[in-house]
């Protein structure tokens, strides 16, 4: 899966945020409690959602 472009609303601290990612290695970077492992999650949970069994 290759995404080019991150939205998320209403995620637990995050009310809106949008990123375009570039082609390669993206990294998040930031002090902590800003939401680095949050952006991480919604990308896990939206995998799994189109994951097949």
């Amino acid at each position: 899966m290759h995404l080019k472009k991150l939205e998320i609303r209403n995620f637990r601290a995050i009310t809106e945020l949008t990123i375009d990612l570039a082609a390669g290695a993206n990294l998040l970077v930031g002090p902590n409690a800003v939401g680095k492992t949050t952006v991480l999650e919604a990308i896990r949970m939206a995998k799994s959602l189109f994951t097949i069994s």
